[in-house]
C-alpha cells in the first residue's frame, strides 16, 4: 500500500510529517524544522529574511507578523543562522552579539505582561535591537498597552490595525519599530 511504502523512504515520511491533516505532524511546525537535515532539502531562501536581517544590521527593530504558517518562525531562524547564532533548537528569547540583538520567536510564548515589557524595550531608548515574531492577536492585545509619548489606547490600537493591513513593511511606534505582516505581501515568486 501507499502508506507502508512511504514509510521505506524517510524522506517521503519526513514530508508526509509536514501536513496537520493528521496526529503524525511532528514537522508541521517550524521550530520541528531547525536542525532536521531534510529541511535543507526543501528550504527556499525568503527575500523578507534578507530583508529584516539588513533593517536589524542598520539598528532598527522589526515585528514579523502574519498568519499561522506563513513561515515567521523560519525567517526568523534564517536571521538568527545569519548573524551566526547557533539555531539548533529555537527558543523563546535568543540574544544574539552579547545580547545587543534580541530575538523573541512568539510573542503567544510571554505572559501579557511579559509581552508588554518586550514592546516597551524594543519602541524605548534600549541600545538593543529586536526582532519579535508575533501573531496578529498577541501584538494587538498588548501592542495597545505600551507607553508612546501622549497616544491614547484607542490612537495604538488603530496604528497597529492599520499597519497590519498594509501590503508593505511599515514604520509604527514613531518609527521606532518596523511591522512586515508577511501574510500581506507578494509571495508568488517564493511559492513558485
Amino acid at each position: 500500500s501507499i502508506i507502508t511504502d512511504s514509510y521505506k523512504n524517510p524522506f517521503v515520511h519526513y514530508i508526509n510529517s509536514m501536513t496537520n491533516a493528521s496526529a503524525g505532524n511532528e514537522n508541521a511546525i517550524a521550530e520541528a524544522q531547525v536542525g532536521n537535515p531534510y529541511f535543507e532539502k526543501i528550504r527556499v531562501p525568503n527575500p523578507i529574511a534578507d530583508f529584516v536581517f539588513d533593517q536589524i544590521r542598520n539598528n532598527q527593530s522589526v515585528i514579523l507578523t502574519g498568519n499561522a504558517g506563513d513561515g515567521k518562525t523560519t525567517i526568523a531562524e534564517e536571521v538568527c543562522r545569519r548573524f551566526g547564532a547557533p539555531v539548533h533548537k529555537l527558543k523563546k528569547k535568543i540574544e544574539i552579539n552579547e545580547g545587543r540583538i534580541v530575538v523573541i520567536k512568539d510573542m503567544s510564548e510571554f505572559s501579557r505582561s511579559e509581552r508588554i515589557a518586550i514592546l516597551q524595550e524594543a519602541i524605548g531608548k534600549s541600545s538593543r535591537v529586536f526582532l519579535i515574531v508575533s501573531n496578529t492577536g498577541a501584538l494587538l492585545e498588548c501592542g495597545s498597552e505600551v507607553s508612546v509619548a501622549q497616544k491614547e489606547k484607542s490612537e495604538l490600537s488603530s496604528m497597529l490595525l492599520e499597519a497590519m493591513s498594509a501590503d508593505e513593511p511599515t514604520e509604527i511606534y514613531d518609527g521606532r519599530v518596523l511591522l512586515v505582516n508577511i501574510g500581506r505581501l507578494d509571495s508568488i515568486d517564493i511559492a513558485c
